[in-house]
């Protein structure tokens, strides 16, 4: 499993009544006090339900991920 993580990325996405939103993750790695991911929440996105072209919206979360 150690591998798989390295260089991977996450994102989260909640949608709610009226909006999606993307939000990107910090990879810590496997071991050490910050392992795992990490929300960025400072980096997070947050469009219409009916926003069209959701993809670009994934992409733009993943290219925010560290």
């Amino acid at each position: 499993m150690k591998k798989q993580m390295n260089n991977s990325k996450c994102i989260q996405i909640y949608q709610e009544k009226t909006s999606i939103t993307f939000i990107p993750t910090k990879n810590g790695g496997t071991t050490g006090d910050h392992r795992g991911y990490e929300e960025l929440s400072h980096k997070k996105i947050i469009v219409e339900n009916s926003t069209q072209n959701l993809s670009q919206y994934v992409f733009q979360c993943l290219e925010n991920c560290e």
